[in-house]
């Protein structure tokens, strides 16, 4: 199990507990459990539901059907903006680079840099060792792209 999955776990046992003590109601309840039993009330109205068992309309755990809805264009279309506006201020930068800048993972980066490649926005103008010593092409704007970029920011 993953760190996410114990620390989510952690949680929903700490929100079962809440909700039986609420439940149980016992006599002379201290004031700080009044506003706990006003949280665990709200989070009952919400109607949440242990991870895994809700179903989307075509069956799929509502978790996948997040991710694939994450993974969609609106995310990738944002980190691809995030790599242009970086390339554009920078003027060059290889992958890792820009994981590093945008805080995001490899895959998703090299993914979004071979993208933007193919559609003609970026292209490699060098090679240069990245921290691993490995050599790695540095990418920047095409003339194109900077001039979009320039007439947008004008």
């Amino acid at each position: 199990m993953g760190h996410r999955s114990e620390v989510r776990k952690a949680e929903l046992a700490i929100i079962d507990k809440a909700r039986q003590l609420v439940d149980a109601g016992p006599p002379g309840i201290p004031r700080i459990w009044l506003g706990l039993a006003d949280d665990v009330r709200h989070l009952n109205r919400l109607g949440l539901v242990k991870p895994g068992a809700a179903k989307s309309s075509r069956g799929a755990p509502l978790t996948s059907e997040n991710a694939a809805k994450f993974m969609r264009a609106d995310n990738a279309g944002a980190v691809a903006a995030m790599i242009v506006n970086t390339l554009y201020w920078t003027g060059g930068a290889t992958v890792e680079m820009l994981e590093k800048h945008l805080y995001r993972k490899h895959q998703t980066v090299s993914a979004r840099v071979n993208e933007l490649r193919d559609l003609g926005w970026i292209e490699a103008i060098g090679t240069r060792l990245n921290d691993s010593g490995v050599k790695a092409e540095v990418y920047a704007l095409t003339a194109r792209a900077r001039r979009m970029c320039d007439e947008s920011t004008a």
